[in-house]
């Protein structure tokens, strides 16, 4: 699978796929002729996006103050919270999970069920 430049807004990550020089189609927003990255080739992206998800941990794990109107699933985090992806929330799903299997198969939890940023 291919993600190009266009399904991102940070400069950071957009210049890192054009890094690769490597034109493509995009599987994710359906841009034709992009600069793509091909998901799995190394890990540029996961480690970048891993230290994001460590901020996070699931509602289940968070103390019983912490406030429910601060959960969200990842998702939408990405989405409303952070300013990396320029896709909608369900192909920042399809995205994120895929540029980050390893921690997917690991921590599904994390994906998929609400979550908050990390009490210290």
């Amino acid at each position: 699978m291919y993600c190009c430049t266009n399904c991102f807004r940070d400069p950071e990550i957009k210049g890192i796929i054009q890094g690769y020089n490597v034109s493509g189609n995009c599987s994710f927003c359906g841009q034709r002729n992009a600069p793509t990255y091909q998901i799995g080739t190394d890990t540029n992206l996961s480690d970048l996006f891993d230290e994001l998800l460590d901020a996070y941990t699931t509602e289940a794990n968070l103390p019983e103050t912490f406030p429910k109107d601060s959960t969200d699933l990842m998702k939408n985090i990405l989405y409303f919270k952070w300013n990396i992806f320029n896709v909608v929330p369900d192909c920042i799903y399809r995205l994120i999970t895929s540029i980050c299997h390893e921690r997917y198969s690991e921590q599904p939890e994390l994906f998929e069920a609400p979550v908050g940023l990390k009490v210290k």
